[in-house]
């Protein structure tokens, strides 16, 4: 039998207890029936009580379970015996029924420090329950071969604090973030597994924004490798000259410089006689704001362009959202709805350029760049917002007929959206999770031009056959 009784945020007692009676087979109570030999039974004098663990740290809206146990003069167990769990401050830790006989379920509440008291038989004993914190945040994410493109088990990915996890199939992996703080933050993970180089990754993340970037392994080589592409406006692709473009070991914002070049006349770049491994590319051009994006080095017989799309800076604030990918589907599509200024209904703007039911949006919101073989850009502007919800949405068309599709998923897919007041720090950037489904749905939008709200959606899910149909 245990017995629960709480305290009022004030430290009054409300006078209101509840028992939780358990019923064993054989009719004799479970903790008393594992005593050892020459232990004792109920209605043996207790001499002490203990409570496990006697102290613990746990964040808001964590769990943890205390387990109390009674003892005689000689230290044997007393079996039978109610415990009264009390929380000296239940605005920060409250108890509650754990389930489990002899033992309560502490939930923090707030930030600070409780005393757990727990008391038997005319005995007592305590626990500190210390609250900090937000709970964890567990982050998803996926390891790929970076030449192939294919998804890797086996991989471990480990967190700078310490803690690490094994991908399981096609790569994927989730790991948590203790102690994460109030928004987010960021963190540094590296991957590696047998027979690849190891990756380190340094990435962002939010408790409405979980997803990383996809980390990507290549296997060590002995022949120098390179990188090549074009830096491109994000809007028409046409490329940008004199953009200076740096290179840096590992994904994200890692430290680490290894080269410098400058584009030529058509936004070209290269770099010769790397290492194997991946990189990350980081672009500064006048009029633009700044532009990343992940690159592996190849053997110059497998070399592939990776180019990078840049959103330019207009005298005018604008909201600019550009889609990335890999190269396959061939086909996807950026969708952005929201609400129309002269009746209840919504416009839609997608690959046709026009708006449904609708000519208010024009020129307010277009489709700037449209892409239907791979790799992006595909490219959504706002000039104008009117009072509502925004929702922008990635439809994969190539496998729009599909309801078991993972192409979308595993597609590499990010949406980078840049902000008026985020021009200096470069975009918000959204990864594509890892799941089955031919519509990603984003972000919302809502509020002002200069002062918009970001709300993460981040889902994926399925869209009608012939056409996205988003409200």
């Amino acid at each position: 039998m245990v017995k629960f009784c709480s305290r009022s945020v004030r430290g009054l007692w409300l006078g209101m207890c509840f028992t939780l009676l358990v019923a064993c087979g054989g009719g004799g109570d479970p903790t008393s029936t594992a005593v050892s030999a020459g232990g004792s039974t109920a209605g043996t004098a207790v001499a002490s009580i203990r409570v496990t663990p006697e102290s613990r740290q746990i964040a808001v809206s964590e769990t943890a379970t205390l387990t109390a146990q009674a003892f005689d003069a000689s230290g044997a167990v007393v079996g039978g015996q109610s415990f009264n769990f009390n929380s000296s401050n239940p605005a920060v830790a409250a108890v509650s029924d754990s389930g489990i006989a002899f033992s309560a379920t502490i939930k923090g509440v707030s930030e600070g420090i409780a005393t757990i008291a727990v008391t038997a038989a005319g005995k007592s004993a305590s626990a500190v329950i210390t609250v900090r914190g937000r709970p964890d945040i567990q982050l998803n994410g996926r390891v790929i071969d970076g030449l192939t493109q294919a998804g890797l088990s086996g991989a471990q990915v480990a967190l700078e604090s310490g803690s690490q996890v094994t991908t399981g199939a096609d790569g994927v992996f989730t790991i948590l973030v203790r102690d994460p703080g109030f928004s987010g933050g960021d963190t540094t993970m590296t991957a590696s597994r047998t027979g690849y180089l190891s990756t380190t990754l340094r990435a962002q993340y939010s408790a409405e924004n979980t997803t990383l970037e996809t980390i990507l392994l290549v296997p060590p080589s002995t022949v120098p490798g390179s990188i090549s592409g074009a830096v491109r406006n994000a809007t028409n692709n046409v490329g940008i000259p004199n953009a200076n473009v740096t290179l840096y070991k590992g994904q994200g914002l890692t430290p680490g410089q290894v080269a410098q070049r400058t584009t030529d006349s058509q936004g070209g770049f290269s770099f010769a006689g790397l290492a194997a491994g991946v990189y990350n590319l980081d672009v500064i051009a006048s009029n633009f704001s700044i532009c990343r994006r992940t690159v592996v080095s190849l053997p110059a017989s497998a070399n592939a362009i990776q180019n990078v799309a840049c959103s330019p800076v207009g005298s005018a604030p604008a909201i600019r959202a550009v889609l990335t990918w890999g190269a396959s589907p061939r086909d996807l599509d950026a969708h952005l709805t929201g609400p129309n200024v002269s009746d209840a209904g919504r416009f839609h703007v997608y690959y046709p350029s026009v708006s449904r039911g609708n000519t208010d949006n024009a020129p307010f919101a277009k489709l700037d760049v449209d892409n239907t073989s791979g790799f992006g850009p595909e490219t959504i502007t706002i000039t104008r917002m009117n009072s509502g919800v925004y929702r922008y949405s990635v439809h994969d068309y190539t496998n729009r007929n599909s309801a078991t599709s993972t192409e979308l998923g595993s597609s590499g897919a990010k949406v980078e959206l840049y902000l008026p007041d985020r021009e200096v720090f470069g975009p918000k950037t959204f990864y594509v999770p890892n799941a089955r489904g031919n519509l990603w749905v984003v972000f919302e939008l809502s509020g002002s031009l200069t002062n918009p709200t970001v709300s993460p959606r981040n889902e994926i899910t399925l869209a009608p056959a012939q056409e996205v149909n988003i409200p």
